[in-house]
């Protein structure tokens, strides 16, 4: 199959500044900012972005539920889980469990895009990423974060698994990522594509911290749901 992308010529700076965002975002990922709710926010998402959102009253097990008007879901986190405002342009909402450390102990959020296409110079017809395209693009991006720059970031991959959101074919991606050697984060990537939106749910801890965050995180997804929502 025969892709046609945009021309992209690689030169020193633009090398340079390859290395220093995948820095920057390790550097985020790795210190990531806590929003305390102020009178102009609801629940740690900014007033915009409140008109589209709406956090519901507790449920068994206290849980909360979340739904999102604008892309159409809902979901249930836990009341000690944190709701924050995103901060990366197709981030929708995140959840982190902080317990006063530098690196949340859980951290989920959900990116929602719309799927990209391509032409494919076999047929000459524009086609969809596919789900799978999508995996192998993740795996190939995590193979290739091998000591990156001055910081001597690496990541390493897991193992990778179908999986269900909301009654949909997804697929897990789980990875580390290493600072100088040493294993400081564990991810998790699931991807599930819906009315040709890709929709992303990144999950990271503090390694230590798996065992007791990962189920919850998985509880969440599981909780997911697309409209027309069910009983």
């Amino acid at each position: 199959m025969g892709k046609i992308l945009l021309p992209y010529i690689l030169t020193p700076l633009t090398v340079g500044l390859v290395i220093f965002s995948q820095q920057t975002a390790f550097a985020q990922t790795l210190f990531p900012k806590i929003q305390k709710p102020t009178d102009n926010m609801s629940h740690g998402i900014s007033s915009e972005s409140a008109n589209q959102t709406t956090p519901q009253n507790a449920t068994a097990g206290n849980f909360l539920t979340y739904e999102n008007s604008t892309y159409g879901f809902r979901m249930q986190y836990p009341s000690s889980w944190e709701l924050q405002s995103p901060t990366e342009d197709n981030k929708v909402v995140e959840f982190a469990l902080d317990k006063g450390k530098m690196m949340h102990d859980g951290d989920l959020s959900i990116s929602v895009e719309n799927v990209s296409k391509y032409l494919d110079t076999s047929t000459m017809k524009v086609k969809s990423n596919t789900l799978q395209e999508y995996v192998s693009g993740k795996i190939n991006e995590i193979d290739s974060m091998q000591n990156v720059g001055s910081v001597d970031l690496t990541e390493t991959y897991v193992r990778d698994s179908a999986t269900k959101v909301s009654g949909l074919s997804a697929w897990n991606i789980e990875y580390t990522t290493s600072f100088e050697g040493i294993v400081s984060i564990y991810h998790r990537t699931t991807y599930v594509i819906n009315d040709n939106k890709l929709f992303t749910f990144d999950y990271f801890s503090n390694p230590l911290s798996v065992p007791e965050t990962l189920p919850t995180a998985q509880k969440m997804i599981d909780s997911f749901q697309f409209k027309p929502y069910h009983a």
